[in-house]
C-alpha cells in the first residue's frame, strides 16, 4: 500500500477517468483507477468523489502496470467535526493497563440525546457519514437517517415508479397535487358563490314585499284579537329581517381572491409529479 495525492485527471480513449498520483518522495504513478465497493457487473457500481489534490491510499495490480485507489485520507479539519461523546478514550484504556498521560480528553460516557424537531449537524464517530461540500447523508443509531442537499435534493422516479412512506407498515394516504386540487376545488366554490349571490339578490328584492305581507297579517291578527298569532308573526318577521341583513352582506372576499390566497401558501421548495 502507498499514499499520495492526485495531481491530474484525464480520460482514456473509451472515456474512463484515469488518475496520476505523486507520493511524498515525488514519485509518479500512472495509470491509477478507483475501486468500486459494490457491483463488478453491468449497471452496478459505486463511484467515489475524487479530484486533483485528493489524498489517497493506493496499491499496484499484481500482474499489470496499473494502480488501484483503495481509500482516502480525510482532511484534518473534517475529522475535527466528528464528535466523540459516549466513546471510551484510548487514554482511559491505557490507564487501565498501567500507562499514564498528563492530559485526559473531555469524553462523555453517554451519547447526547437528539431531539425530534431539530437538525442533526454534529456527526458522531459511530455514525455512517457521506459528505460532499454542502450535501451529506448520515446514518446514526441515535438520529436515524439525515439528508442535507444544496442546492437541492432530487428523488427521481422512472415512469410507473412509486415513492412510498410508511409508519408501522401502513401507507394508505396519498398526496394532493396543489395546483390541480385548488383548481377543481375553487371551480366548485365559484359555482356556490354564484348561487349565494343570486339568492342574496333574490331575497333582497323580495324582502320589502314579504315585510309588507307580514305587517298586514300581524295587523289582521291583532284586529281579530288573536294575540298569539300576531306575536308568532312578529317574531318571524324579526327573524326574516335579521336574516335578510346578513344575506345582503357581501362575502368578505370573492372566491378568486380566496384561491389566490391559498395558492400563496404553496411550498415551492418541494416539487412532486
Amino acid at each position: 500500500m502507498r499514499t499520495g495525492r492526485i495531481i491530474s485527471v484525464e480520460l482514456s480513449r473509451d472515456g474512463t477517468p484515469l488518475y496520476t498520483i505523486k507520493d511524498s518522495g515525488q514519485r509518479i504513478y500512472y495509470p491509477c483507477m478507483p475501486l468500486s465497493i459494490t457491483g463488478g457487473m453491468p449497471s452496478c457500481f459505486s463511484s467515489p468523489s475524487i479530484d486533483t489534490n485528493s489524498s489517497v491510499v493506493f496499491t499496484k495490480h499484481d500482474s499489470v502496470n496499473v494502480y488501484y485507489i483503495v481509500g482516502f485520507i480525510p482532511d484534518i479539519d473534517d475529522l475535527d467535526t466528528v464528535k466523540l461523546d459516549g466513546v471510551t478514550s484510548v487514554i482511559e484504556n491505557e490507564k487501565s493497563n498501567g500507562l499514564h498521560r498528563s492530559n485526559d480528553p473531555d469524553v462523555k460516557e453517554q451519547r447526547d440525546t437528539v431531539l425530534m424537531n431539530e437538525d442533526y449537524t454534529t456527526f458522531h464517530i459511530n455514525d455512517f457519514h457521506l459528505e460532499n461540500a454542502a450535501s451529506f447523508l448520515n446514518l446514526s443509531s441515535v438520529s436515524g437517517i439525515t439528508m442535507q442537499g444544496f442546492p437541492k435534493i432530487s428523488m427521481q422516479l422512472n415512469e410507473g415508479g412509486k415513492f412510498r412512506v410508511s409508519m408501522e407498515g401502513v401507507a394508505g394516504n396519498k398526496v394532493l397535487n396543489a395546483n390541480p386540487f385548488l383548481n377543481k376545488l375553487f371551480a366548485y366554490i365559484d359555482s356556490l358563490e354564484a348561487k349565494v349571490n343570486a339568492m342574496s339578490t333574490f331575497i333582497e328584492a323580495c324582502t320589502p314585499l314579504l315585510s309588507d305581507t307580514f305587517t298586514k297579517a300581524i295587523a289582521e291578527a291583532n284586529a281579530a284579537g288573536n294575540v298569539a298569532k300576531a306575536t308568532d308573526l312578529s317574531n318571524k318577521l324579526l327573524i326574516m329581517q335579521q336574516a335578510s341583513v346578513e344575506i345582503a352582506t357581501p362575502l368578505p372576499i370573492p372566491s378568486t381572491q380566496a384561491k389566490t390566497d391559498c395558492q400563496s401558501t404553496i411550498n415551492s421548495d418541494i416539487l412532486i409529479p
